[in-house]
């Protein structure tokens, strides 16, 4: 029934836009940790070029030398425990990156193989009664939902550079009327 295709459609929605949301926060959020780890390594790197200036100045001032070798040993110091922080964070984000993976890789398993399960005694009804519409709508959207969970799936190696982007030529009109399907 229309209500029943709506009803299905409106869940398929929801789950679509909640685990889309859950991607986009987590997303954010590494981002703004990657942001605060570069500018960290940044901040690290111009400590120890002002270390080595200190460094050559000591050396060719005599007189203050024992002063700007002092102050030059305490700017490595400092910028040697600022490189071990950027360090420490880029370690963090990368930990942050496998576990962004694992997620996808969590995600993608409680939802494929459920789905699975789902969509193979309804493709088996679907042909045993092909004049049942709501056996035929339940299929549909169970493979739609499948085919979201595998974009998620191929979204993700993209990013994580596992897969690389093929570009073929496609037929526009029969795109846009698979598209129309969505809606």
């Amino acid at each position: 029934t229309p209500a029943a295709q709506e009803k299905a459609t409106e869940v398929e929605r929801k789950a679509a836009a909640t685990l889309q949301h859950k991607v986009d926060e987590r997303t954010a959020q590494l981002a703004e940790e990657k942001e605060a780890a570069e500018e960290a390594r940044a901040e690290s790197d111009k400590q120890r070029q002002d270390a080595m200036k200190a460094q050559a100045k000591a050396e060719q001032e005599h007189l203050a030398a024992e002063t700007a070798r002092a102050e030059s040993e305490q700017q490595k110091r400092l910028a040697e425990e600022q490189r071990e922080a950027a360090e420490r964070a880029h370690a963090k984000i990368a930990e942050m990156d496998r576990q962004k993976t694992q997620f996808f890789q969590n995600i993608s398993h409680e939802l494929r193989t459920p789905l699975t399960l789902v969509l193979n005694p309804l493709e088996d009804a679907a042909l045993d009664s092909p004049e049942d519409d709501r056996l035929q709508l339940a299929e549909r959207n169970a493979r739609r939902l499948l085919r979201l969970v595998n974009q998620l799936l191929d979204f993700q190696k993209l990013s994580a550079g596992k897969k690389t982007l093929q570009t073929e030529h496609i037929d526009l009109v029969r795109f846009a009327w698979v598209c129309g399907d969505y809606i």
